[in-house]
Order: structure tokens, then C-alpha cells, then sequence
């Protein structure tokens, strides 16, 4: 309050007193309203959970982990993220450019179910907008489609359908051309056992997934049942995945004869239950490499991927 060269009477002087008494606790209150506003809180399980080693999503995709999920759909586990009670995870990485600044921002949405809604990804190096975005769609409570509207910052109307037969769950991506894409994941009592990429009819890539104490031809069983070809089979990327109590531990490549070759994948735990790392293997070169961090409530709190440190925000 001014008074330009005025004077200034006892009822002013009165009321300046009392403006700068109440101006104080005011001042300080809105400091610590900013202050709190600032804080970057951080998620806490609810106190009725405690985590054993089960994870989030399912180790065997993390090969997708970074990937819009148009090839293989929800990787998530939804009764965990759903007991939670998480309705979104992020994936946030600072700048390159300038470190206080967030380049990249991977976003999924959950609903009370913890089904995935929404996946989106955000490069503000490149746009301030989505670079990529899929919405997934539902039918008594079974995931049966995603649609893509922006694919790599180009406008797409892509929809990719899911639908279940017997023990695989299918899906397609449609396309204007007579050639579609197509996944076929096949599981045995809740765990994935095979899949088989094709591109048309043509085979692209088969993961056998086998328990470690299983000999690697009683894959054998699966290629005389789907009727696949010498020629088909010949020609596909085929890979054996060996998984010990449930878990993935190391991928070969096979050879034509059901030999294991080269290595492919290696899967790395923390007292063979929490993983902490993983590693992709192209020619004996590392092409892909995880590192997992946790806190003590064996939440994933970040993660590197090919160098690149990504902070997890759960909401």
C-alpha cells in the first residue's frame, strides 16, 4: 500500500500494522504451499502389499520393453498393477541436448484393473505432441484391439486385432496391402511356451520357450503339430528360450537340425528372482542392454537401457 506524500493518519498507520501482521503468515504459507507443490513425491505401495519377486510385466517380452507393443500387446501383469493400485507408469529421460530438460517420456495408462488403456511416447527433441500412440480396446474385460493414430509422428489409421483360440492368442495388423503381419503367442497354464512371427504366410521367427531340463528336441512336438514345413522352418529365425521356476534365463539360436548355437538372449537375477538385467545378442555383439534398479519395496524405481538412465514415476 502507498502513500505518495500524503499524511498519514492514525486510522492509516492503524490498518498498515495489521496488513503487515497478517502479510507474514500468509507469505510464509503460500512459500510452503509452493515448496510442497515442488516436491517430487514419490509412489508408495499400499501397506497391505508386500512384493515377493514378481514383476510388473512379463520378462519374457522385455525384448519389447522399450518397443510400442503392436507385436506382442500387453506385456503387463494386471492383477499386480491393479493390487498396486497404479493407474499409470512413465518412463522419463533427461536431455542430451540440455540435461535439466526431459527428452524422451514413454507413458502407460491403466484402468481399476489394471488393463492397460493407453501406451504413448513422447520425444520433445523432435515434437512437443505424441510421436506415438495406441489405444487399447476391450470386450468383456478381453483385450481385442489396438488402434494406432500416430505411429513415428506420422498420422496412421492402423488397427491391430486380437482375438484368442484355444491356447494362443492372436494378433494381426491390417494393412492396405494383401500382406498382414501377425503374432501367435501359445501358453500352458498362464506361462508362454512358443512364438511365431509371420510376415503373410511367411514364418519370420519361432521362440521355442522350454524349461531348462527338457532336451531341446521336444520342440519337435510343436513343429509336427502347427504342420510347419522343412522349408518354412529353414528359413524363419528360430531361437529356443531356456526358463528355470517359470523364469527366462538364456535364448540360442538353433540350427536347422535342433542343435543349439550362438547365444541370443541372457536374462540376469538377484537370487535367481529379481531381475536386474538383460542383455541382446547380434554376432556375439551386445545390441540391446537393461540394468533394473529397486527400492527396498522391490519397486522398480529406474532403469538403463543402452546407456541411457530412465526414471519410473508411478501414479
Amino acid at each position: 500500500m502507498l502513500y505518495s506524500g500524503k499524511k498519514i493518519t492514525f486510522v492509516q498507520k492503524k490498518k498498515l500494522m495489521l496488513d503487515k501482521i497478517y502479510f507474514l503468515p500468509i507469505s510464509l504459507l503460500l512459500f510452503l504451499v509452493s515448496c510442497a507443490s515442488n516436491e517430487n513425491t514419490q509412489y508408495e505401495l499400499p501397506k497391505t502389499v508386500q512384493l515377493s519377486s514378481s514383476p510388473l510385466f512379463n520378462p519374457i517380452f522385455i525384448e519389447n520393453f522399450m518397443d510400442a507393443p503392436i507385436k506382442v500387446g500387453n506385456i503387463w501383469n494386471d492383477s499386480l498393477i491393479s493390487l498396486c493400485r497404479i493407474n499409470k507408469i512413465q518412463f522419463v529421460y533427461k536431455g542430451e541436448k540440455n540435461p535439466d530438460n526431459i527428452a524422451e517420456t514413454y507413458m502407460n495408462l491403466f484402468n481399476q484393473h489394471g488393463q492397460i488403456q493407453e501406451y504413448s511416447y513422447f520425444n520433445f527433441e523432435l515434437s512437443t505432441t505424441e510421436f506415438t500412440e495406441i489405444i487399447f480396446g476391450y470386450k468383456e474385460n478381453k483385450l481385442i484391439s489396438m488402434n494406432t493414430p500416430i505411429f513415428f509422428g506420422q498420422k496412421k489409421d492402423q488397427k491391430i486385432s486380437i482375438s484368442e483360440r484355444n491356447d494362443c492368442l492372436i494378433l494381426v495388423k491390417n494393412k492396405m496391402e494383401a500382406v498382414q503381419d501377425s503374432t501367435f503367442i501359445y501358453s500352458k497354464n498362464g506361462q508362454t511356451v512358443l512364438i511365431i512371427e509371420k510376415l503373410g504366410d511367411f514364418i519370420s521367427k519361432i521362440n521355442f520357450i522350454l524349461d531348462v531340463k527338457k532336451p531341446v528336441v521336444s520342440v519337435k512336438h510343436w513343429i509336427k503339430r502347427l504342420n510347419i514345413s522343412d522349408e518354412k522352418f529353414l528359413t524363419a529365425d528360430r531361437i529356443v528360450t531356456f526358463t528355470e521356476h517359470n523364469l527366462p534365463q538364456k535364448a540360442y539360436h538353433l540350427t536347422e537340425n535342433l542343435v543349439k548355437e550362438y547365444l541370443s538372449s541372457e536374462w540376469i537375477y538377484e537370487n535367481n528372482k529379481k531381475l536386474i538385467g538383460y542383455k541382446k545378442y547380434i554376432n556375439n555383439q551386445i545390441v540391446k542392454e537393461f540394468s533394473f534398479d529397486y527400492s527396498e519395496d522391490k519397486i522398480m524405481r529406474s532403469f538403463t537401457f543402452n546407456k541411457k538412465v530412465y526414471e519410473i514415476q508411478y501414479n
